[in-house]
Parts: C-alpha cells; sequence; structure tokens
C-alpha cells in the first residue's frame, strides 16, 4: 500500500513540476494555448524582470512598438507576435507550412514571471470555400486518437510543431533573462 502510494505521490509531483516548465497536452492540460509556464529569477527583481522583459521584446522583434499590445509597469506586458511556419500539415503526401499569430502575457510576482499563452490563430489561404485570414486555433489533446481509438499521426506531428515553437520561445525568453546581452551605447566622436 505505501508503494501504490508513493508511486502515486511522485507521479503527480512528476506531472506538476513538468507542466509548469514546459507547454504540453495530457489529460491535465488538454487544451493549447489557455496555458501557462512559470519561470523562476531568484536574483531579479520585478523592477528587474520587467525592463529585461521590455529589452527582450526589442531585441527580438523587428517592430517592437508594435508587437507590444498593452503594459502597466511592474505588473504585466501583453504581446502579439507571428511565428511563421509554425504549423505542420502533411496531408496526402503534401506538407503545408503555416504561420500562427499569438497573445502572450508576462505577469510578474516577487522572483517569478508568468509566461502565458492567451490566444493563438492560424492564417488560412483563400479558396472558393473560405476568404482565408486569421481564424482562432486551438489545439486539443482530445485530437491525438482518432475515433476508433488509434494514434492520429498527423495531427500529434501537427501539435508537437506548435509546442516546439513556444516552448522554443519561453526558452528563449528564460535565456534572455538569465543572462541579458549587454547594450553599451558609446559616443565616440564622429
Amino acid at each position: 500500500m505505501k508503494k501504490i502510494f508513493f508511486t502515486l505521490f511522485l507521479t503527480i509531483l512528476t506531472v506538476y513540476s513538468y507542466s509548469q516548465s514546459e507547454f504540453t497536452l495530457t489529460d491535465n492540460a488538454p487544451v493549447f494555448p489557455t496555458q501557462y509556464i512559470v519561470l523562476e529569477f531568484d536574483s531579479l527583481t520585478i523592477e528587474d524582470m520587467y525592463a529585461r522583459t521590455l529589452e527582450w521584446v526589442s531585441i527580438t522583434y523587428n517592430t517592437p512598438k508594435e508587437v507590444i499590445k498593452a503594459k502597466l509597469e511592474n505588473k504585466y506586458i501583453r504581446i502579439e507576435g507571428v511565428a511563421p511556419s509554425a504549423y505542420e500539415n502533411s496531408f496526402w503526401g503534401m506538407t503545408n507550412f503555416m504561420d500562427i499569430k499569438y497573445m502572450v502575457e508576462f505577469a510578474f510576482k516577487s522572483n517569478r514571471i508568468k509566461f502565458e499563452v492567451i490566444n493563438t490563430e492560424i492564417l488560412t489561404s483563400p479558396s472558393e470555400y473560405s476568404a482565408g485570414g486569421w481564424v482562432d486555433f486551438k489545439i486539443e489533446y482530445s485530437g491525438f486518437n482518432k475515433k476508433n481509438g488509434k494514434p492520429d499521426i498527423r495531427y500529434r506531428k501537427a501539435a508537437n510543431s506548435v509546442l516546439i515553437t513556444f516552448n522554443n520561445l519561453a526558452l528563449a525568453f528564460d535565456k534572455y533573462l538569465n543572462n541579458p546581452i549587454e547594450v553599451s551605447i558609446k559616443n565616440d566622436d564622429w
């Protein structure tokens, strides 16, 4: 009996800690983008985290003023970006890559930043059946299997491509906050 409780405890602990550090699709987190991860920075104040987040946005995006949709000093920053070719869809031997527009919010608390993907949209091409454009997009854990119970490999591959994109974005953000690029402005006599 002790072994069962210990195994159950380890499983819950593993799932909890894993879901906090990476975007995944599981029974506990069945829909993406309504997920967030919490990044911890022991040596940074809220003011430092806020300033470095603004720096990261300025360095990462071509037009940071257009990317930042909302901000409240030392509380949160909301950005909107586009991940080119983030959705990989294979069908009948052809692979299509589609862009994903996303909204991410950074919320700041002592030594922690909540990195939350609020919304995603996918860019569809116009056809005789639709006008095309940006449409809401979610991936769901329930789509990992077909109705007959067999794995849907194509859906899993597409979902994985999206999750990798957002995990890489969060990783790049985390790396920058831990080791920011020194930006020095020299006023040499030109």
